[in-house]
């Protein structure tokens, strides 16, 4: 008999006073991440550990002490917004899903995507295809659309930016305590997490399964950082957009050939697969090769199947910004997956290459296109692009003719619409508005606020951004040793007469973050005058393996601009600057933005290793030329 003792691991709750008794409840659904008003109930709790934790109420009861708890479970002021609180949540909940036909409660659309910007408290996203894939859901929960969502659950996510007194960046990798994120973990009926397997060269890839309720709508996580794993198996799940290619390509194989898995294990069956990128194209693969095991299929007849219900939304126009495997890297892993369907490694191989191409490559966006019935940009312009891009797979069609169109990006309204904004439209508007349709006659009463009313509403919620940017100040001062002379200059330009450009958006160099410098005696002259000062705000992080972008953060230092990247940043940027380079987040909050050609024309282009062409000064002078800039000074 073993003497050695059996620990097992728990994890203590912090009890919750009876009237207070469903706060956790509430906690474990990111519909609070929509709705700011009540997020007094949590930081009521600990103002201090709210700020801290990134706004996570889960981490804020879990640390909240007794007393306090007592306090305000007695509190006649807490408690009415609690119960408004949890009855607007319950109403919500309480809709009865609905049927689309084809797209049912019983049969979902399965959204894949690799990550996922849903709250800062939450870190498992990069940039602007988390941030749009959270609002999918978002959306998804309040327009009652039956939807699922599969993705991976990253220790460390992305990395936290930190920047020397040089401008270099420095990437740091804390490790995220799923105990105290909104999370949980999926188990089977006999208690134990739910897995999904998978088979890697030589081992099993086990990975459990995590739950985050957005609304109305499921989020389902994988995570292999678990025992059952090799000790580099469990790294695959470690951090987002993984530098090393050979655990990158385990990442997608887990996130589209397991999300498969997952649907199974779940007892789940969609009636339409979307590919939000193409990391997740591995999904494919599954498909056809479940199809042929299970229903006795040909290659051909499993891939006609798999083709009718899936849809591919692409999202860079430049050809790197695209996935792509080198066969000698994926011969160990697909090789065994090719023999067990009958295919020949060739036939394999032409799954992720157009005809004719002679790249030793597989590529996932090929892949996706190859396999879907519907694939996308997420703009006219990009829908265009697109298709030149792509034209080697059609030819001979006509550019106009290829099968890629273009669905525009939206965004969920009421994460990005600001307390003062919103209660303006409310009292306008009225109650619901968020839910109204775009034909709806009630949009017409916006030509009823007076300029003054939306003005003082800008003011109020540009205070507040300049509030932010104060406090950070001293900080900011002391690490980077700014002169008193400097400090004071910096100071000065954090007022109201301000204009402030906001340039909210990963610091990538095909996004064209250094084009405003470009001709700095030029941009001092369009916006130098000694009646307005301007103040331009960036919320960026730079891939750590993108040495090009890590030099061209060094570049645009000198210009003073430097932020920390948060998602809470990056919608403060798009709350209260006059002009941002996101049209639809400044829309809402009825900001000043560029026009669509002008910002997606710095992006459609297909170079981006030089910003200092005569070119790239024409577009930048067709930007801060605009009108706007001297209406604004004007004002």
């Amino acid at each position: 008999m073993s003497t050695t003792p059996t620990l097992h691991a728990f994890t203590a709750v912090t009890a919750l006073p009876e009237p207070i008794g469903r706060l956790r409840e509430l906690a474990h659904n990111l519909w609070w991440s929509w709705h700011p008003e009540c997020h007094q109930l949590f930081s009521a709790l600990n103002p201090a550990e709210w700020e801290r934790s990134g706004h996570n109420p889960v981490a804020v009861i879990e640390k909240a002490t007794k007393a306090r708890l007592l306090i305000v479970a007695h509190d006649q002021s807490y408690l009415r917004l609690y119960k408004s609180t949890m009855e607007a949540f319950d109403a919500y909940m309480g809709v009865s899903a609905k049927d689309f036909g084809a797209l049912s409660p019983e049969r979902p659309a399965a959204y894949f995507s690799t990550e996922y910007g849903l709250s800062e408290c939450l870190p498992i996203y990069s940039g602007g295809l988390g941030v749009l894939s959270g609002d999918h859901l978002k959306s998804a929960s309040d327009l009652n659309i039956p939807l699922v969502g599969v993705g991976l659950l990253y220790r460390s996510g992305y990395f936290r930016q930190q920047i020397d007194r040089d401008g270099r960046q420095i990437a740091q990798y804390p490790e995220n305590d799923f105990a105290t994120l909104p999370l949980e973990l999926v188990k089977d009926e006999g208690g134990a997490p739910l897995e999904v397997l998978l088979q890697l060269p030589g081992r099993r890839l086990h990975a459990q399964i995590w739950m985050v309720r957005v609304g109305r709508v499921k989020l389902y996580l994988l995570d292999t950082d678990t025992p059952s794993n090799t000790a580099d198996d469990r790294k695959i799940t470690a951090r987002l957009y993984e530098a090393d290619r050979d655990c990158r390509l385990r990442q997608e194989i887990l996130l589209g050939m397991g999300g498969v898995q997952l649907m199974r294990a779940l007892g789940i069956r969609p009636s339409v697969y979307h590919m939000n990128e193409g990391h997740s194209a591995f999904l494919i693969l599954e498909r056809i090769r479940l199809l042929m095991q299970e229903r006795g299929l040909s290659f051909a007849e499993a891939g006609e199947l798999v083709r009718g219900s899936s849809l591919f939304t692409t999202h860079t126009p430049v050809d790197a910004g695209n996935e792509r495997f080198g066969l000698e890297r994926m011969e160990p892993y697909f090789l065994p997956y090719a023999q067990s369907i009958g295919l020949p490694w060739p036939e394999f191989v032409r799954m992720g290459r157009f005809e004719g191409s002679e790249r030793n490559v597989f590529e996932m966006t090929v892949l996706a296109l190859n396999y879907s019935f519907r694939a996308n940009g997420v703009s006219a312009l990009h829908g265009y692009v697109s298709r030149h891009m792509w034209q080697e797979g059609w030819k001979g069609v006509p550019k106009a003719e290829i099968p890629i169109r273009y669905v525009t990006n939206g965004v969920h309204v009421p994460s990005y619409t600001g307390a003062p904004m919103r209660a303006l439209l409310d009292n306008v508007l009225g109650p619901g508005w968020q839910e109204q349709s775009p034909d709806s006659s009630i949009w017409s009463k916006i030509d009823e606020i007076p300029d003054e009313g939306l003005w003082a509403v800008r003011q109020l919620q540009k205070k507040q951004l300049l509030d932010y940017l104060r406090a950070s100040l001293p900080e900011f001062f002391k690490k980077f040793a700014i002169p008193y002379e400097k400090q004071k200059e910096m100071a000065a330009c954090l007022t109201p007469s301000s204009l402030v450009i906001g340039f909210a958006r990963r610091f990538a160099p095909y996004k064209r973050a250094a084009l405003l410098f470009a001709d700095l005696d030029r941009l001092a002259r369009i916006v130098g005058t000694a009646t307005a000062m301007e103040l331009i705000l960036t919320a960026k992080t730079i891939r750590a393996e993108d040495a090009l972008a890590l030099g061209l953060v060094t570049h645009v230092y000198p210009a003073e601009e430097l932020m920390d990247k948060a998602l809470e940043l990056a919608n403060a940027i798009a709350a209260n600057a006059q002009i941002a380079v996101r049209q639809s987040k400044a829309a809402i909050r009825r900001g000043l933005q560029t026009d669509m050609a002008t910002g997606a024309a710095f992006e459609s282009e297909a170079f981006a290793l030089c910003f200092a062409t005569e070119d790239q000064k024409d577009a930048m002078r067709a930007f801060v030329n605009k009108e706007k800039i001297t209406a604004f000074k004007n004002r």
